[in-house]
């Protein structure tokens, strides 16, 4: 009776264990190949994705796009970094043997150098309006043309039109009236511009003109859709430039005190930003601590990748991507 009752004990225990032992491995193959999926990261490598929030944080070095990283189904909480780019922090959720894919746009950290001279740029294209002695109306050339192939003709006369142009578009300004020029499909369009142009400059894709009038020092933006805004900001010309994106950069100044009762400190702080015409938004350009910029000139180059700033003292290249 004794040896029976035993080794039924023994059979419940083997039993048991065996369930435990099961379990665990159910559980193993459960967490380890079942309960999976995968993400594929893509971007510029190399790049490296964390994994972080969980119990346990992971660390996977990209070398190629896409890179395929397996894990435990669920959200997860991702920061990609890649060297000299900012990093990018980003909520996921895994699917159950499914793939999650995300692409990486990784930005690249502003890099402000010293050089020596300011990158040659060529000069915008100057136009005028002249008289057609054949057709007997006015009409738009350019000043290099010795042909003075008409660009555009214009059958109502202008007493004195300033003409702001560039090679892909130009205002023409006649005392309340103006005119927008598109010169790759050469049409114009009447607009109604109630201020008064001193200067101005064109985004090389044509679609915006940034301008100062002779009664304020603000800088005023002509967008694609011939909108005219105002923007916060008070500077010259020769302190904004636009990049082939058609962002506005410019430098702006701000005084900053502080101090206690008896002594009150002051500081200018200069600092860099760009203006989006498409979102009418700012957006600032974080350099590093210490780099004063008090610009005379601000020079954009062709492909938008950089723009060099001359100040009295140096002049500065700043990467932008």
């Amino acid at each position: 009776m004794d040896e029976e009752l035993q080794r039924k004990r023994d059979i419940a225990a083997l039993v048991l264990l065996g369930m435990i032992i099961a379990g665990s491995v159910g559980y193993y193959f459960w967490g380890s190949f079942i309960n999976r999926g995968e993400l594929l990261v893509r971007g510029n490598t190399p790049f490296t994705v964390e994994f972080f929030g969980g119990k346990i944080e992971q660390i996977f070095e990209c070398s190629v796009s896409p890179c395929s990283i397996e894990d435990k189904r669920g959200r997860k909480q991702i920061l990609a970094s890649k060297e000299g780019y900012e990093s990018i922090f980003e909520n996921i959720k895994i699917p159950l043997w499914g793939t999650e894919e995300l692409y990486l746009d990784f930005k690249l950290k502003p890099a402000l150098s010293k050089v020596d001279s300011l990158p040659i740029v060529n000069p915008e294209k100057e136009y005028e309006i002249v008289f057609d002695q054949e057709r007997r109306m006015q009409k738009l050339i350019r000043k290099d043309d010795p042909a003075q192939l008409a660009l555009i003709y214009f059958q109502k006369g202008l007493v004195d039109p300033k003409v702001f142009g560039s090679e892909k578009a130009a205002l023409i300004v006649d005392g309340k009236e103006a005119y927008r020029i598109n010169l790759k499909n050469p049409k114009k369009e009447p607009l109604n511009i109630s201020q008064a142009i001193s200067e101005g400059i064109w985004s090389p894709s044509g679609k915006n003109f940034a301008f100062k009038t002779n009664d304020a020092s603000n800088i005023w933006i002509l967008d694609e859709e011939n909108k005219i805004t105002k923007l916060q900001l008070k500077t010259s010309i020769k302190n904004i430039a636009w990049t082939f994106d058609d962002r506005l950069f410019f430098i702006g100044r701000q005084f900053v005190s502080s101090g206690g009762i008896s002594q009150t400190f002051s500081k200018d702080i200069s600092y860099l930003s760009f203006y989006m015409p498409s979102n009418n938004s700012y957006y600032p350009v974080e350099l590093e601590e210490g780099v004063d910029l008090r610009p005379q000139n601000i020079v954009a180059l062709a492909s938008g990748n950089a723009i060099f700033i001359e100040t009295n003292e140096e002049i500065y290249k700043l990467i932008l991507e």
